[in-house]
Order: C-alpha cells, then structure tokens, then sequence
C-alpha cells in the first residue's frame, strides 16, 4: 500500500500571530511525524502554493523564511528550512488514493501530531484487502515494535483474516504503545505488567510448559570494523495476547525488550496466529 503524505497548506494561516512557544511546539510535531515518515521511506508532500501562504500581517512564507529575525525566531527558521529540505517534496499531483493530511496545528480532517498520524495509518492497515499487503504496511505502522523474521506464515495460516485485522491492529497498537512503559514500571514483577494488559484487552497470559516452541528469530544490527553487519537472535516470546475469545487459536506471541534488538527500545513481536505447536 502506498500513502501519500500530504501537507495541508492552508493551516499556516495566522502562524506569525503565535507565540513562538506554540509554533515551535507545533513544528516539533510535524518534525516527530517527517522523522517516522523518513524512516518508512516516505516524504511529506505539498503544494508549491505554500510558499505564498500568508502567515500574518500580509507576509508570506517564504518572505518569513528568509527574511531577517530575532535570534530565536532564526533559528526557528533554520529549523524549518531544514525539515522542508530534508524530509518534505513538492508535488503537485497529488490523489485522494490512501492520502494522510497532515497540518501545523489542529485542523478537520488532517493530523497533526505522531499519535494521530499513526492513528490513521493504523486505519490505512486495516483497509489493506490481502494477508501480503496487511504484512507489508504493518512494518510501518507501529515503530516501537520489531517483528521476528517468519512473522507472514502467521499470519497466513489465520483463517477468514480480513474479519480479524482490526483487532490484530487494536492489540499490537496497545503493546506498541504501552510494553515499554509497563516493562520498565514493573520489571521486577512482571505478573503486574501482564494484568495490566489484560485489563486493556481480552486476555494475556504466560505459556510456561511450551517455552521451547515459543522461540523466534529476530534481526539486528552491530557495527564491525565501520561496517553495519546483519545478526540473528533467538528471543523466547512466551507472553501472548488472546484474540476474538479465550479458547480460540488467535494469539500474538510477544516479548518485552532485548538490549540488542531495536537497541532495547522496541517491544519484540514474536509470532501473529495460532499456536506454533501441536496442541
């Protein structure tokens, strides 16, 4: 699936009327949602009407850009510039196909900060009309998460998948934003981390008598000698969410944190389906 960021121009109406505080907090937030973008090789798009925009007190973008500032609004400036450069294209052709508005501040219809923009994404994934192309968009949909390598099997062998792909993406929404934050509050118990989640969805519990068979490989990166070299490791994601009902075979394998995978800061998806063993 393919999204097209779009920037919503006319949201920069009236920006010189704000207090610096507010625009620079609002560009944090374009910057938060450009960086997830960059990663997931993506540009947010806009019209080279932005340049013309009236800001406030009938100056232009453009003007404001690169005309003279105080020292703090410079460096605001600068900042912009480099955003625009770095993570923004100017495209003209834009469709209404799988698009995302994005916006300098609160506005209808478009996002305007990381949660809301993953929030439409998430919506995005469950559009998607195949087990490949729910695969292929989940990677970028929740970047506090690191998939194991043979996660698409999974996911194909789940029967009548296209009912159940709202409530895979509910669940891994929660452990995307929340294992973290549990694993760190309660390491040393982390029963407690468990019914924390249970209370959030239907069910998450331990699988102590299949340890065994509950172990997935996962990527990483380690530099050597100046080169990014590619490494495997084998982590045991025992906790898992149930799906649709307790008794069903629906289930998402996880583990909390590796200090090697994702830096020790992603959540490690081990395995989306049903038992990776015999019952």
């Amino acid at each position: 699936m393919e999204i097209k960021n779009e920037f919503v121009e006319e949201s920069l109406v009236g920006m010189k009327q704000m207090l610096l505080e507010e625009q620079q907090e609002r560009w944090m937030d374009l910057q938060d949602i450009t960086e997830l973008c960059k990663q997931n090789k993506e540009k947010i798009l806009y019209d080279d009407d932005i340049w013309d925009i009236d800001i406030g007190e009938g100056e232009e973008f453009a003007n404001w850009l690169y005309g003279y500032h105080s020292p703090e609004e410079d460096e605001l400036a600068r900042f912009i510039l480099e955003l625009i450069q770095k993570g923004w294209k100017d495209d003209n052709d834009i469709s209404d196909s799988n698009r995302i508005d994005i916006s300098f501040g609160k506005k209808e219809h478009a996002v305007s900060n990381l949660k809301e923009y993953l929030q439409e994404r998430r919506r995005c994934l469950d559009k998607t009309k195949t087990v490949a192309d729910y695969y292929e968009f989940m990677l970028t949909c929740f970047p506090n998460s690191v998939f194991a390598e043979n996660m698409k099997s999974g996911l194909e062998g789940i029967q009548n998948f296209s009912a159940h792909k709202a409530e895979i993406t509910k669940n891994l929404t929660v452990l995307d934003e929340e294992a973290l934050i549990l694993y760190e509050k309660y390491k040393h118990n982390l029963k407690e981390a468990i019914d924390i989640l249970e209370t959030k969805l239907l069910a998450c519990s331990l699988d102590p008598n299949h340890r065994k068979e509950l172990i997935f490989e996962f990527q990483y990166e380690e530099i050597e000698n100046g080169e990014k070299i590619v490494k495997r490791k084998e982590i045991c994601c025992e906790p898992h969410l149930k799906l649709i009902r307790l008794d069903s075979n629906l289930r998402i394998y996880f583990y909390w944190k590796d200090e090697q995978i994702g830096d020790g800061k992603k959540v490690l998806i081990g395995r989306i389906g049903g038992h990776p063993y015999k019952k």
